[in-house]
């Protein structure tokens, strides 16, 4: 497992595979869902579903959700393990960007819709290989305070440099 040592997990195969995934869809953005389980407030990262984007634009991706949906459901049926199930998304910036504000809001609209941590990778294309960075793992945002929490926790934090 690759760690970022804050909360998230995820195979060197996962993240190898979302890099190429990233490196292939440039100049487009691409992404999808992360697939796996949570440990207390960890996320374990064991699978992702690529969702290629319905409008290819370079510099937005929107995730679709009833794509996405069956992309789970069909993980789920190979998997063969109860515990795996939707536990965040990524996408690609195939320019080394930080995060837009569109990204910002759809991070914080996911976690106000559970209690349970989800991850939120961006697979930043440099050239021809590409970094994976995480910019949030935590819990539904409750309060203002909780909120400014969350921002706190929107920072980068590079998941791994392999």
């Amino acid at each position: 497992m690759v760690s970022s040592r804050r909360g998230l997990d995820i195979s060197h195969d996962v993240a190898t595979e979302i890099k190429a995934a990233a490196v292939g869809a440039v100049p487009n953005e691409t992404g999808g869902i992360l697939l796996g389980w949570r440990a207390g407030s960890d996320v374990i990262v064991v699978g992702f579903a690529e969702i290629p984007p319905r409008d290819v634009r370079r510099a937005a991706y929107v995730l679709d959700a009833r794509a996405a949906n069956g992309a789970l459901e069909k993980f789920r049926r190979q998997a063969h393990d109860s515990r795996v199930g939707y536990v965040g998304s990524w996408h690609s910036h195939p320019l080394n960007l930080p995060p837009s504000a569109t990204d910002h809001a759809t991070f914080r609209r996911a976690a106000q819709s559970t209690s349970a941590p989800l991850a939120f990778i961006v697979a930043v294309v440099n050239g021809e290989s590409a970094s994976l960075r995480k910019f949030w793992v935590g819990r539904r945002c409750r309060s203002a305070r909780d909120r400014r929490m969350c921002d706190l926790n929107a920072r980068a934090i590079d998941v791994e440099s392999v």
